[in-house]
C-alpha cells in the first residue's frame, strides 16, 4: 500500500522489466523485454489481456482508451527492425501499426499527434490512424550517425529531443524544423539501442533539464538552448541514466553514483524571495491601520464628569 509499502500483488516474468508501467482506469499497463505488452488489472494483478510483438517493449503511453507502444529487435548483429502500435486499451486489439523498419524509441504523445525516434529521425504520426505527419533528420554531428534513444518532452508548440550523439534537439511541433541543438560535451560512437547521450528532458517554466553521460546535470534556455547552469552528479564510471522530473518548482534525479538529488528551481525561489517581502509589508500595514483605530476610539470616547458621579460620593 502507499502508506505503508506493503506488496499488495506481484506479477511473475520471465526476464527483466526495464520500461516504466503506464496507469489508467484501474489498469497497468508494462512492456516486457520478451515482446509481450500486459494489462494487469490494478487491485489483483490479474491479467486482462496480452499483446505479443517482435522485440522487447519500451514504456507504454495510454490516452483516451488508447495504448501506444514500440519495440525494436534485431534482424542481424549490426540491424533494427522496429513497430510502432496502438491498441484498444480494454481489449488489446490492434488499432493500427507503424513498421519503420529500424530502431524506434519510446512514443509521447501530445494531442492527437505522436512523437517518436525512428532511428536518426524524429517522426511525428497521427494518434488516430498512424499516418505520418512529417518526420525530421537529426543533423549529423563529427561524423556520428545520432540515435534518438528517449521519449521526448514538449512545452510551448517545441519538442526537446535527447539524442546519442550527446545534444538535445528543439523542433517545431508543426512541422519538425529545428529551432536549436546544444551539444552537452558527450561525443561517442554508439550503437543504436544502447545507453548513451542524453536522457529523456523534462520541460517547466521556460527550461528544459536533461543529464548527460559525463555526469551533469543541465539546464538549458528553452527558448535558445543556452546552458543556464549545470551540476556534476555523477562521473565517467556511474553513467547517469535517470531522467529529471520537475514538480512543484523542484528538479528531482537519480545519479549512477548512488544518490538521488533535488534542485531548487530558479524562478520558484526569485518567486519567493519576492513574496515573503510583500506579505510582511502587509501585515505591518494591518498593525499599524489597527494601531491607529484603537488610538482614535479612545479619543473620542466621552471622559466621566462629577454630574455622573453618586450623591454619596461627592465630598
Amino acid at each position: 500500500m502507499l502508506q505503508t509499502g506493503v506488496k499488495l500483488w506481484s506479477y511473475p516474468v520471465g526476464d527483466v522489466v526495464s520500461s516504466s508501467p503506464a496507469v489508467a482506469d484501474g489498469i497497468v499497463y508494462v512492456g516486457l523485454s520478451d515482446g509481450n505488452l500486459v494489462a494487469l488489472n490494478g487491485l489483483t494483478g490479474e491479467e486482462v489481456w496480452t499483446y505479443h510483438s517482435n522485440g522487447g517493449v519500451g514504456s507504454p503511453v495510454v490516452k483516451d482508451g488508447v495504448v501506444f507502444a514500440s519495440s525494436s529487435s534485431y534482424v542481424s548483429e549490426l540491424a533494427l527492425t522496429g513497430n510502432v502500435y496502438a491498441l484498444n486499451a480494454s481489449n488489446g486489439k490492434m488499432l493500427w501499426d507503424y513498421n519503420p523498419e529500424t530502431f524506434v524509441s519510446f512514443p509521447t504523445v501530445v494531442g492527437e499527434t505522436l512523437y517518436v525516434g525512428v532511428g536518426s529521425n524524429v517522426t511525428a504520426l497521427s494518434s488516430i490512424n498512424g499516418s505520418q505527419l512529417w518526420s525530421s533528420s537529426i543533423t549529423k554531428q563529427f561524423g556520428l550517425t545520432p540515435a534518438v534513444l528517449r521519449p521526448t518532452a514538449f512545452l510551448n508548440d517545441v519538442l526537446f529531443v535527447g539524442s546519442s550523439d550527446g545534444s538535445v534537439y528543439a523542433l517545431n511541433t508543426n512541422n519538425g524544423e529545428k529551432v536549436w541543438n546544444q551539444s552537452l560535451g558527450n561525443q561517442s560512437e554508439t550503437s543504436p539501442g544502447a545507453v548513451n547521450g542524453v536522457t529523456s528532458p523534462a520541460a517547466a517554466n521556460g527550461v528544459v533539464y536533461t543529464a548527460s553521460e559525463d555526469g551533469n546535470l543541465y539546464a538549458l534556455n528553452a527558448a535558445s538552448g543556452e546552458i543556464l547552469w549545470n551540476y556534476t552528479i555523477s562521473d565517467h564510471d556511474h553513467a547517469v541514466q535517470s531522467s529529471p522530473v520537475v514538480a512543484n518548482g523542484v528538479v528531482y534525479i537519480g545519479s549512477g553514483a548512488h544518490n538521488v538529488y533535488a534542485f531548487g528551481n530558479q524562478a520558484a525561489t526569485n518567486a519567493s524571495s519576492i513574496t515573503l517581502p510583500v506579505v510582511i509589508g502587509a501585515v505591518l500595514i494591518i498593525i499599524t491601520v489597527i494601531i491607529i483605530v484603537v488610538i482614535v476610539l479612545r479619543a473620542l470616547k466621552p471622559k466621566s464628569s462629577n454630574r455622573d458621579t453618586p450623591e454619596k460620593d461627592r465630598i
